[in-house]
């Protein structure tokens, strides 16, 4: 009986899976983007520009009417009302998808829910890369504002954040905040590590 031959070393060779980014959670914070969400009317459609026009809240499928930017919502009876300011920004069905047209090392927002469900998840992306996903802590009912946060050492082009409740929607946001650059102490740390390694040396040579 004859052997196959074995197959080159290359054939047998399966591609490593991409990294997903380090995204953590962070406290809230006021970044160089800022969303406050004050209006003079609304709006529903399917594409809602903030951040002065660096990002986008678009519909699930980009082209649905479902993207509102209201003075609030009484959905099943459980009213939501703008935490700060005039209105509130949000989707009727999700998933509710985030555009930054200029990458965030940071994002965070005020998320309130009247889908009849707690929480949601958010996916992060890098162009059309996955870097992971997290949850949307959002109470519901109660008109209860939840600060969620996150920085990421991969820059962020886009999330998708979908509702556990109706529609996987009914999610809103209010007092958005964006940065394209880490938290200040993240920016310390690396010249803190060097700085006590130069300081070890010096004391070595003494």
């Amino acid at each position: 009986m004859r052997s196959s031959p074995l197959l080159p070393l290359a054939t047998l060779v399966i591609p490593a899976a991409p990294a997903l980014a380090d995204i953590t959670p962070i406290p809230a914070f006021v970044g160089e983007l800022r969303e406050p969400v004050f209006h003079p009317t609304f709006l529903i459609t399917n594409r809602i520009p903030f951040f002065g026009g660096a990002a986008d809240m678009v519909s699930y499928n980009g082209t649905s009417t479902v993207v509102h930017l209201i003075s609030g919502s009484t959905f099943a009876g459980d009213p939501v009302t703008p935490r700060t300011g005039t209105h509130i920004l949000g989707v009727t069905q999700g998933p509710m998808i985030l555009e930054f047209h200029t990458p965030l090392r940071r994002f965070g927002a005020y998320f309130n829910n009247n889908s009849g469900v707690s929480n949601a998840s958010a996916e992060f992306f890098a162009g059309a890369s996955s870097l992971g996903t997290r949850t949307v802590v959002t109470p519901a009912p109660g008109n209860v504002w939840t600060w969620n946060g996150w920085e990421s050492d991969t820059p962020i082009t886009r999330m998708v954040i979908t509702g556990q409740g109706t529609l996987n929607g009914f999610l809103w946001t209010d007092d958005l905040e964006g940065s394209t650059i880490p938290a200040p102490e993240a920016l310390t740390l690396p010249m803190t590590g060097m700085g006590l390694t130069a300081a070890r040396r010096s004391r070595a040579k003494r």
